[in-house]
């Protein structure tokens, strides 16, 4: 008698945060329906930003690659409609890690302020936090601008506006 095995081989390969970010945009990545429901609070997120930069392992994933049918997939705030794939990418273990990335870094508000995913950098220190307002001067950054350039440059030029506009009206006063 023989033991089943497998249809394909498990492998190991290494993904940027990027190649995450583009399937779960192009709809490839998916987290399955067995899936818990997401438990982590913005102190996790923040510690798990906060480590990336420290350059601190966060573990590996589990994907599993099999078709899937059209439809909708959310990522924390983040809405993807996506389309049916032929090898598409179940998220079986990591759905807290993945869509904490996904959510900060694609949040689809321009200045995220007030839930677990809204996550500003402070450019001096390279600290973390979750605002509930967005602060004002060029020390913070919302994470959703780092990833797209127009975005980010929009932002630096509006930050610079702004802390003209401050500043000029400090010396007036």
């Amino acid at each position: 008698m023989s033991l089943p095995s497998l249809p394909k081989r498990p492998r190991a390969e290494s993904l940027k945060v990027e190649d995450l970010i583009s399937a779960a945009e192009e709809g490839r990545l998916r987290v399955p329906e067995f899936q818990r429901p997401l438990r982590w609070s913005s102190k996790n997120v923040v510690e798990l930003f906060d480590s990336i930069v420290r350059g601190f392992p966060i573990g590996s994933l589990l994907l599993w690659s099999k078709e899937l049918p059209a439809g909708v997939q959310r990522f924390g705030p983040v809405e993807v409609q996506a389309p049916a794939q032929r090898e598409g990418l179940l998220l079986v273990d990591g759905q807290q890690r993945v869509t904490a990335l996904i959510a900060a870094l694609r949040h689809p508000t321009k200045n995220p302020c007030g839930g677990v995913h809204s996550v500003w950098v402070n450019l001096r220190d390279y600290s973390f936090e979750v605002m509930r307002t967005a602060p004002t001067g060029l020390a913070w950054l919302p994470l959703n601008v780092i990833c797209d350039r127009r975005n980010l440059d929009q932002w630096s030029r509006r930050s610079r506006r702004d802390e003209r506009r401050s500043s000029s009206a400090g010396v007036r006063s």
